[in-house]
């Protein structure tokens, strides 16, 4: 599995951070879910739910280490997150460009938290102190637990209180599951109505958690927020009007780049990077980074673009695009101005300019 374990995480500073109680408790729930050696007879692309019992929310978790290392217990925010994670573990020709970028963009989209056990030569500072803090002692090769966090957007960063207690439950449930599924193949496979296991807990009047198993049927991925119109106006239109157009067709996109910046809340983010290049030549015209603004991504990519244009008081009349979202606003005047805007799966130009430049969340890791 591909991820961003390799960069150091960091503590949240606008996080809580867990109690030493709390971590005893978590390193406590690791190391008995480990001792059930759960990668020994459950498949990586098992998945189960597990219903938080604070927020309701449903998460899907996977028990890894029989395919893919680190040896653990991975927990998704949601069904996009497993999405994700089912993309960015599929088999990849190393040989071919385009899947090799796709799946480098997959790579900031992840959001889960993750227990798994590594070599001491794996550990950081944040671990050992811990570790030491809570006067622990681990040997050999895959008995140190480590736990991060990876949120949407960001490098991994240490668990913050709500985080570790939530991988205590998810941590406690999994290993109820995997020693009813060593006799039992059938505890986590999917049933003729598409139906998984789902582990589900009712609050008792004393305070105390009822879990009981329950079958579900896959969460519907949410669609994504349309991109609001508006960015553009008469004047803007009528002033670009007046330039002469360049007929010779461009590609042009938004994606994840290889430079990341420190945030306020102490984690490092990924950077979007959007780019126009000749179609024909592969040559960059321009080329701009900027941080993540999520659904803004599309609008100010494409408002960007428009402010080119009127810099160099020219028009590119043939634009190919990849993102529905790019196309729809280019669409917006694009009849006014005399565009031509294709939507094509694949942009060869682009992909062949992020190559050579190394713009891929994929440099961003090797740099680590």
């Amino acid at each position: 599995m591909t991820n961003a374990t390799e960069i150091s995480p960091v503590i949240s500073a606008n996080s809580s951070q867990p109690t030493l109680d709390q971590l005893r408790l978590l390193y406590k729930s690791a190391q008995s879910f480990g001792a059930t050696l759960p990668w020994t007879f459950i498949n990586d692309s098992e998945v189960f739910g597990i219903v938080d019992p604070e927020t309701g929310d449903m998460w899907y978790c996977m028990v890894r280490g029989m395919e893919t290392a680190p040896c653990g217990l991975i927990a998704m925010n949601g069904p996009k997150a497993l999405d994700v994670m089912e993309r960015q573990n599929a088999p990849v020709d190393p040989s071919n460009l385009d899947a090799i970028l796709a799946l480098g963009d997959i790579i900031p989209e992840n959001d889960y938290i993750l227990a798994a056990f590594r070599s001491r030569g794996d550990l950081i500072d944040l671990d050992i102190k811990q570790i030491n803090a809570l006067k622990l002692k681990f040997h050999g090769a895959r008995d140190w637990p480590v736990f991060r966090s990876v949120k949407n957007h960001a490098a991994d960063a240490m668990v913050d209180a709500d985080e570790t207690q939530r991988l205590i439950v998810f941590l406690q449930q999994a290993m109820d599951i995997a020693r009813r599924r060593r006799n039992s193949p059938e505890l986590t496979a999917v049933d003729s109505d598409g139906k998984m296991l789902v582990r589900v807990a009712k609050k008792l009047k004393n305070g105390t958690l009822e879990w009981s198993d329950n079958r579900r049927a896959r969460e519907p991925i949410p669609e994504p927020l349309p991109v609001e119109g508006g960015w553009s106006s008469d004047k803007l239109i009528d002033e670009i009007k007046k330039y002469g157009k360049v007929e010779k067709p461009v590609e042009f996109d938004f994606f994840w780049s290889d430079e990341m910046t420190m945030k306020d809340d102490g984690c490092e983010y990924f950077k979007r990077a959007w780019a126009l290049v000749d179609a024909e030549s592969g040559s960059k015209i321009i080329d701009a980074s900027f941080e993540p603004l999520i659904e803004g991504d599309p609008l100010f990519a494409v408002s960007g673009l428009f402010a080119f244009m009127i810099e160099q008081g020219k028009v590119y009349a043939n634009i190919k695009v990849s993102k529905p979202d790019i196309a729809f606003l280019l669409s917006e005047v694009s009849e006014q101005l005399g565009i031509t805007v294709e939507t094509a799966d694949i942009l060869p130009s682009i992909n062949k300019y992020r190559q050579t430049n190394h713009v891929t969340p994929l440099q961003a890791l090797s740099d680590m």
